[in-house]
């Protein structure tokens, strides 16, 4: 990898970096009818497509310190375990983030199309269920204080009032914005074989 190659991807993590904190934050704070909307996994995904897998892991790890700090976080679960919170909140977006550009590697030259997709659908795939096993597990006790006479199975509890709608909008957040980030990768590839043929 030359020097100018190195340059551009600290630019791009950098860039992507801000952006995925601002976005981070402002889920926080920003719902539709009690549902937060959270943008943070595009720039996981731009990155970790651009970038390669590396980089969607370490996108995916800021995202998971931010969330850390966030007042949910802060107020609900790390009540219940600091370091469990911790692990949980760092494993689900890391993961997320270095599977996607895993997958995209594996198309890459066969079907970037393809690959792009699959990779930007499996972020909020992968996230949700970490943290599903994390609830049924770890966090386990949280389940239970919700259920009530209205949700007697724990099962339900985690499918509607923890997933629930916030799954769906985040996967179509994302199914959305897979031709935005095809277009993306368009422009870069033919931006390098412009300069290829400069050269």
């Amino acid at each position: 990898m030359n020097n100018k190659r190195k340059v551009n991807i600290i630019i791009g993590t950098s860039v992507l970096t801000a952006i995925l904190i601002v976005l981070q934050i402002l889920s926080n704070y920003i719902t539709i009818a009690s549902i937060s909307i959270n943008l943070s996994m595009i720039p996981i995904v731009i990155g970790s497509i651009l970038y390669g897998p590396l980089v969607g892991l370490f996108l995916g790890l800021v995202d998971g310190i931010v969330i850390i700090f966030s007042p949910s976080t802060i107020a609900v679960f790390m009540p219940i375990t600091v370091i469990g919170t911790i692990f949980v909140c760092l494993t689900k977006t890391g993961i997320a983030g270095l599977v996607s550009g895993l997958i995209y590697r594996a198309f890459e030259k066969k079907n970037y199309k393809v690959g792009a997709i699959i990779s930007t659908l499996v972020v909020p795939i992968i996230n949700t269920g970490l943290f599903s096993i994390a609830a049924l597990t770890i966090f386990r006790s949280f389940l239970e204080s919700l259920v009530s006479a209205d949700y007697s199975n724990i099962y339900l509890v985690l499918l509607f009032l923890v997933i629930g709608v916030n799954f769906i909008v985040e996967f179509l957040l994302n199914a959305f914005l897979s031709p935005t980030i095809l277009y993306i990768i368009k422009i870069r590839q033919n931006r390098n074989f412009n300069k290829a043929a400069k050269n």
